[in-house]
């Protein structure tokens, strides 16, 4: 397992597993117990599976020596250990692609602020992948959660890279899960701050591909989501820095189209907020 981990975070790509499919077979491999590919196993090592899957021809021996009910009381043990191994088998196995995929974010987000933004994007992918192997695997809210954030990353990224279009489509598949964990939990502020994140950087991207109109809308539905946050967790300084800037963008968003009367009102808001920090 551990092998499998250390070529998967492997510093040169090409000595990584090229797609989340491989790792997945890799994976596969190692909890039916066969060998994988990024170790090689001694000879002692071999031997020993030979003998865990011949195990049936040791059970036939043992069973004419033995008298039925102990032979069976020891098969139920054997297998109620064997059970709880395996349990806190993939425990660690689901603790360690935790683990792998938070740091493959890590490194994309260091990449990201670096200005290194086509490797940025290449590591924020393998995120993606990860984040989504583990939502197939466990599609709970904190797993939804997690594949959220990995969308709005490869986004953002995609903005930078001028992939706009695809931008646009990973940002919807973002909100479409955040919309899911919303339904269940409206009033959560680690969703609804998720949510104006998407937003703010979803209108960067509308406003050049789609025009101020489409993203002035998209910075009042984030406008809207941060005064319901508000509302719910209270007016932090970080809470108020933030609706300054999303009111500072529709302002200019809307600076180059005829509703003037609205970018006033915004713009005002911005700056009152503002001389208040």
């Amino acid at each position: 397992l551990e092998a499998v981990c250390l070529k998967a975070m492997a510093v040169l790509p090409r000595a990584r597993y090229q797609s989340a499919a491989e790792l997945r077979q890799e994976i596969d491999r190692w909890l039916e117990d066969r060998p994988v590919t990024a170790y090689a196993e001694p000879f002692s090592v071999k031997v020993g599976r030979w003998l865990k899957r011949h195990r049936t021809l040791a059970s036939v021996s043992l069973a004419t020596a033995l008298v039925a009910a102990i032979a069976l009381g020891v098969e139920l043990t054997r297998a109620t250990a064997a059970n709880n191994d395996l349990k806190q088998l993939n425990d660690e196995l689901e603790v360690r692609l935790q683990q792998l995929a938070e740091a493959q974010q890590r490194v994309a987000g260091q990449l990201y602020q670096q200005g290194e933004m086509l490797n940025s994007l290449q590591e924020y992918s393998v995120a993606l992948q990860l984040r989504e192997q583990q939502f197939a695997a466990d599609p709970s809210e904190a797993r939804r959660f997690d594949l959220v954030a990995a969308w709005n990353g490869v986004a953002l990224t995609q903005h930078k890279s001028a992939q706009l279009r695809l931008a646009t489509e990973s940002y919807k598949v973002a909100l479409e899960h955040l919309q899911q964990l919303l339904a269940l939990a409206p009033q959560n502020a680690d969703y609804l701050t998720m949510r104006i994140r998407i937003l703010g950087n979803r209108g960067m991207t509308d406003v050049v591909l789609y025009g101020p109109e489409t993203a002035a809308q998209t910075y009042v539905e984030a406008i809207d989501a941060e005064e319901e946050l508000i509302r719910i967790a209270g007016s932090t300084l970080d809470r108020r820095r933030e609706f300054a800037r999303l009111n500072g963008n529709l302002a200019d968003t809307l600076a180059v189209t005829e509703d003037k009367e609205r970018e006033l009102k915004h713009r005002r808001q911005a700056i009152g907020l503002l001389k208040e920090l």
